[in-house]
């Protein structure tokens, strides 16, 4: 497994090293966040149209 550390910002921006974005498609404005056990999940979109919008109802609980 490899770890990189990087800074979040004051509004909870996160940016994500150039040589990772472009490995796993990760396009400005494109992106997908799943709740993982034991972390958070990014995951590069290969047809942002197909992504599904959805809305966040309830807690992590």
């Amino acid at each position: 497994m490899v770890r990189i550390r990087v800074r979040v910002g004051p509004k909870g921006q996160v940016v994500i090293p150039k040589a990772l974005s472009e490995a796993y498609r990760i396009l400005k404005g494109v992106l997908l966040l799943e709740l993982a056990k034991g972390g958070i999940l990014l995951r590069g979109v290969e047809n942002p149209e197909e992504v599904v919008r959805w809305t966040w109802r309830g807690g992590l609980g």
